[in-house]
């Protein structure tokens, strides 16, 4: 079976990959190695609220919609806390199973070819141009041809492997629960952000309302995979968390039903995601942001300059792909890079310092500004507006001060 673009990965780059290759009149195929999408579930399901503002992503139900959020308490290692709150929807909580599943049926009524439950074995450079691929499933194998090939088949990405393109620059390990809470009650429109070296070393630990009226997605991230576990434990019995769900001092947490997910996080794209007749997108190309882990909005962004890269040159010509990688590190594969370099800064940060950033971050006039320009997938811009502002937030930790040019 002969196609001109083959997506390689059902998730969300890969189905949102499809639906618009074959909007644009291409013919296309999609494989996917699990019978279902969306499962395993690999996110924490916090998204911007403009995802839906991207072409044809209107088209979802509402039903994926679970909660509108519209600020965080964000906790210190000592318990200070920094409350955000917008004057509007910050961010959205989201049925990730579902959202998978729609954005797959969504490729299929645009007309993608989609095989499920077929595991890729081979990926192989035909001589001249195109690819071909190969899988294994339970009622057989499948043997695809095509011209361009997309891999958004993951961190281990087997097509990255084999078009001989290197990985992200650095992988975390998540791990997450949803769970109901038995006593106290969960916020409905805000998260709850939790950092320090015992919790979630070098990154961050976080609460998010999910499901009805008590159900709780809670997780943590860490550059220490050793200590995750053991930081994941002592969250889960965090006076922090027990004070976001309103509970008494002394009362502990008492938890429910309890679902457990545990995946990587690449993140710092590699050298290239072009290759030749092949681009890798999603957590493939570790577009997933560096200062929070979040990879719905940057997939999104990066396939929608593709497919208008592509509709531009009206082919898939190798001048078409390398323009879209040029565009793509112009653009906000800049605010990523950006991003990366804070997250390393952030991460050598110590808790006590820690502590005195998020009070300065408190004054009135600084959390006004947080508050007013505060955007989930635009953190830098942020950023870069409160050093201006307020070059002290930088003078608390001159040994960073060498880094600030290359994240203005």
């Amino acid at each position: 079976m002969e196609f001109e673009v083959l997506v390689v990965g059902g998730g969300p780059a890969g189905s949102y990959s499809a639906a618009r290759s074959s909007a644009l009149g291409l013919r296309t195929a999609l494989i996917e190695e699990h019978t279902e999408a969306g499962r395993p579930q690999q996110c924490a399901g916090l998204v911007n609220p403009d995802i839906f503002h991207f072409e044809m992503m209107d088209r979802l139900s509402n039903h994926v919609i679970l909660k509108e959020i519209f600020g965080a308490d964000i906790f210190s290692p000592s318990g200070l806390i920094l409350p955000l709150k917008g004057s509007g929807v910050k961010a959205l909580t989201i049925d990730r199973a579902e959202f998978d599943k729609e954005l797959l049926r969504l490729a299929a009524r645009c007309g993608t070819k989609v095989f499920t439950g077929q595991r890729v074995t081979s990926v192989r450079k035909r001589p001249g141009r195109g690819w071909e691929v190969s899988s294994k499933g339970r009622e057989g194998g499948i043997h695809l041809e095509c011209d361009l090939l997309l891999g958004c088949d993951g961190p281990a990405s087997l097509v990255r492997r084999c078009a001989g393109m290197e990985p992200p620059k650095e992988t975390i390990t998540g791990i997450s629960v949803e769970t109901e809470v038995v006593d106290g009650a969960v916020p409905h429109d805000k998260v709850g952000v939790y950092t320090g070296k015992e919790t979630a070393r070098g990154f961050f630990a976080w609460a998010i309302p999910s499901f009805g009226r008590s159900c709780i997605r809670i997780g943590a991230s860490s550059i220490d995979p050793r200590g995750l576990v053991k930081g994941f434990t002592n969250l889960l019995k965090d006076r922090r968390l027990a004070r976001f769900l309103s509970l008494p001092d002394g009362q502990d947490i008492k938890y429910g039903e309890t679902s457990v997910t545990l995946g990587p996080i690449p993140m710092g794209s590699p050298a290239n995601i072009v290759g030749k007749d092949v681009v890798i997108l999603g957590d493939s190309a570790g577009m997933a942001k560096p200062t929070s882990g979040g990879g719905i909005y940057p997939l999104l962004r990066a396939v929608d300059l593709f497919i208008s890269t592509l509709g531009a040159s009206a082919g898939l010509s190798q001048t078409s792909l390398d323009k879209f990688e040029k565009d793509w590190r112009k653009g906000y594969g800049r605010e990523l890079e950006r991003a990366f370099i804070a997250r390393k800064i952030l991460s050598d940060i110590t808790d006590d310092e820690t502590d005195m950033m998020l009070e300065r971050l408190s004054r009135k006039g600084t959390l006004e500004m947080i508050n007013d320009e505060g955007d989930i997938d635009h953190p830098m811009t942020l950023a870069v507006s409160l050093i201006r502002t307020d070059p002290g937030l930088f003078m608390l930790l001159p040994r960073f001060i060498p880094h600030l040019k290359k994240v203005l």
